[in-house]
């Protein structure tokens, strides 16, 4: 979960002082900090959907408001609770061996010869998709990672691949189609791009999802003696503190104006007494 809390603290301090009076009706007040809210959500996601490239819905979607903090009727915040928030938002500066993930990862498997190794899952999108999940959930790490839809050539060929079905009594999976290697058929000896080490469709496999669709997913391995797997690091975007810096002014005008309102209301009710 992500937060961001705007600093008003010098007009909570003048809420202090109406309380030493006997002041406790901030009826004003209360609905402006439900106004002040929605406008770090809107200035959020408003920054969020400038600045993402992928899965901008899910994320601008898991921004949600809370109010009456610890019973507070003046305390509101917007939270985010999309998983990829803080990676997001802080980034992970400098590139990154994947490899030492060899070293702390529960499914590490070990080889006849005593190698270390992992069976790393990518999951491809149908065209068009695009996501934010963990590619490397499997293997036990916590990066996240843009899943983009595969091209459209590559998916009307793992379309109908016979599914890959996993037995819920047994834990094994009865394995369907694969994709062979140059379905892509993009250059580059089917490896799409010259980084690629081999074609990233080859061994596709389709798993059918409860409720319908499906997983398209290839698997690869990573060893001690594997060359490659080296992150290249992911910037930080500071998205919900840009948000904060757009939404302080406007939550102050927003709040002051009604402790104004709410003082002018206490003023007229002691002049009546």
């Amino acid at each position: 979960m992500f937060d961001i809390e705007v600093d008003i603290s010098e007009i909570a301090k003048a809420r202090k002082v109406l309380e030493l009076f006997g002041v406790d009706d901030f009826t004003n007040t209360a609905e402006a900090v439900i106004v002040s809210v929605g406008v770090v959500k809107q200035q959020w996601q408003y920054v969020a959907g400038a600045t993402l490239k992928h899965s901008t819905g899910a994320y601008n979607n898991s921004i949600v408001e809370e109010y009456e903090l610890d019973g507070d009727p003046l305390a509101g915040r917007a939270i985010c609770t999309h998983p990829a928030a803080h990676w997001l938002e802080n980034g992970h500066m400098g590139s990154f061996d994947m490899k030492k993930a060899l070293q702390t990862s529960d499914k590490v498997k070990v080889s006849k010869t005593g190698k270390r190794y992992l069976v790393i899952p990518f999951r491809h999108g149908t065209p068009g998709a695009t996501t934010m999940r963990s590619s490397y959930e499997k293997a036990g790490t916590n990066q996240m990672k843009r899943i983009s839809g595969m091209p459209k050539n590559v998916f009307s060929k793992a379309k109908p691949l016979s599914p890959s079905v996993r037995n819920p009594e047994t834990g094994k999976t009865k394995w369907g189609g694969r994709l062979p290697a140059g379905t892509s058929d993009k250059g580059f000896k089917g490896k799409i791009k010259p980084k690629h080490k081999a074609d990233p469709f080859s061994g596709m496999v389709r798993i059918p999802k409860q409720g319908g669709g499906s997983e398209y997913i290839t698997f690869r391995v990573m060893t001690e003696d594997s060359k490659g797997w080296i992150h290249p690091g992911n910037p930080a975007l500071r998205i919900a503190e840009r948000a904060r810096a757009m939404s302080e002014e406007p939550v102050r005008t927003v709040i002051l104006a009604a402790v104004e309102r709410d003082v002018a209301y206490l003023e007229e009710e002691m002049s009546r007494a």
